[in-house]
C-alpha cells in the first residue's frame, strides 16, 4: 500500500507539472493530443480606422518575440498600409509577402471583422501576414479603343494601321483641350472587392516626340442595381488631380512609332460600390501639362483596369 501511495502522489506531481493552471489558457490531453481551452495570444482591435489596429493581449506580453504568432480581430477595413501595436509595445508595420517580397498592405485587403494571424519578423521589424487577404490577389481587364465612346475634339482615327503592314486596330485622336475626351464602361465580376483602382493608358505615336507629354486624368462612378447615375464631377482635364481624378502622364521618348504606358494613382470611384456593380469610366486630356506636338502624331490605344479581388467570380 505505501508503495501504491507514492505512485499516486508521483503521478499527480507529473500531471501537474505537465499541465499547470492560472497561465490564462488552459490544456488537457485528449485522446493522445494536447487541447487548448481558450485563446492563445489574441485580442479584438479598437479604432474606427484601419491604418493603426491597437489591443492589448491578457496576461500581457513585455516585449515583441521573433517568429511568435499573434491573433487580433480587425475593428476596420484597412485604407491603404497599415500597422499593429499590441500591449503598447509600438506600432509595428503589417506587411503580406508577394513573390517573395515583403510589401505594404493595399485597401481593403483586411476587412470589418477578419480574424487576423500575423507572426512578428524582428528583421524589419514587421507583422507579416499569414491568414488568406481580401485584396492579396489582383486582376484586371483591357479597353481597346474601338470600345471606347468619344466626345469634345477627340474622335476614332480613320487608318487602322499602326506602322505600313504592321498591326491594324482601331485607335483614337485628340486635340489638346481639356475638354477632349474618352468614355467606357464596365459591370464588375463578382470577385471585386469594391475598392479602388488603377487604369494603365496605353497611347502610340507616329513621330519623334522626344521629352514631349501626354497626360490624361480619369475619374468615374459606381452604379448598383436601382441607383440612379450621376451626371460627371468632374467635367475637364484641367481639374486639379486628387483620389477621385488621378493622372496617367507619358513622356515620349526619341523614336517614332512608339507605344507607351502610363499607370494612375489609385482611384477612388464615386457612388457606392460593390461586387457586380456597373463602373462608367471617363478620361479627359489635360491640356497645360500636355505639350505632344502635333496631335495628330498621338493613336490612343486603350485602358487596362487593375482590381482587386475578394474570392472566385
Amino acid at each position: 500500500m505505501p508503495c501504491l501511495r507514492a505512485f499516486a502522489v508521483a503521478l499527480v506531481l507529473l500531471w501537474c507539472l505537465a499541465f499547470p493552471r492560472g497561465l490564462g489558457a488552459q490544456s488537457a490531453l485528449i485522446n493522445g493530443d494536447r487541447v487548448l481551452v481558450g485563446t492563445l495570444n489574441y485580442c479584438d482591435a479598437t479604432g474606427s480606422t484601419g491604418d493603426a489596429y491597437a489591443c492589448s493581449l491578457t496576461p500581457a506580453i513585455t516585449a515583441y518575440i521573433p517568429a511568435a504568432r499573434y491573433f487580433f480581430k480587425a475593428s476596420s477595413a484597412n485604407v491603404g498600409p497599415a500597422t499593429l501595436n499590441l500591449n503598447g509595445l509600438g506600432a509595428i508595420a503589417l506587411v503580406k509577402v508577394v513573390g517573395g517580397v515583403s510589401t505594404a498592405l493595399a485597401d481593403n485587403d483586411i476587412l470589418t471583422g477578419q480574424y487576423v494571424e500575423v507572426v512578428y519578423d524582428a528583421t524589419g521589424p514587421s507583422m507579416q501576414v499569414l491568414s488568406p487577404l481580401n485584396g492579396a490577389t489582383v486582376a484586371s481587364v483591357y479597353f481597346p479603343a474601338g470600345s471606347m465612346e468619344v466626345e469634345g475634339g477627340c474622335a476614332v482615327n480613320a487608318a487602322a494601321a499602326l506602322v505600313t503592314t504592321g498591326p491594324k486596330v482601331t485607335t483614337i485622336g485628340c486635340t489638346d483641350a481639356d475638354t477632349d475626351g474618352i468614355a467606357f464602361d464596365a459591370i464588375m465580376p463578382d470577385s471585386w472587392n469594391a475598392g479602388t483602382i488603377t487604369l494603365e493608358l496605353a497611347a502610340f505615336s507616329i513621330g519623334n516626340n522626344n521629352s514631349e507629354v501626354l497626360e490624361m486624368r480619369f475619374s468615374g462612378q459606381c452604379i448598383r442595381d436601382n441607383d440612379a447615375v450621376a451626371a460627371w464631377s468632374v467635367t475637364s482635364g484641367s481639374t486639379a488631380t486628387s483620389s477621385t481624378n488621378v493622372a496617367a502622364s507619358i513622356t515620349w521618348g526619341n523614336a517614332a512609332n512608339r507605344e507607351q504606358h502610363a499607370t494612375t494613382a489609385a482611384l477612388t470611384l464615386g457612388g457606392t460600390c460593390g461586387a457586380g456593380s456597373h463602373v462608367y469610366l471617363h478620361g479627359y486630356v489635360s491640356a497645360t501639362p500636355t505639350t505632344l506636338s502635333p496631335m495628330t502624331d498621338l493613336k490612343l490605344l486603350g485602358v487596362k483596369v487593375e482590381y482587386g479581388r475578394s474570392g472566385s467570380d
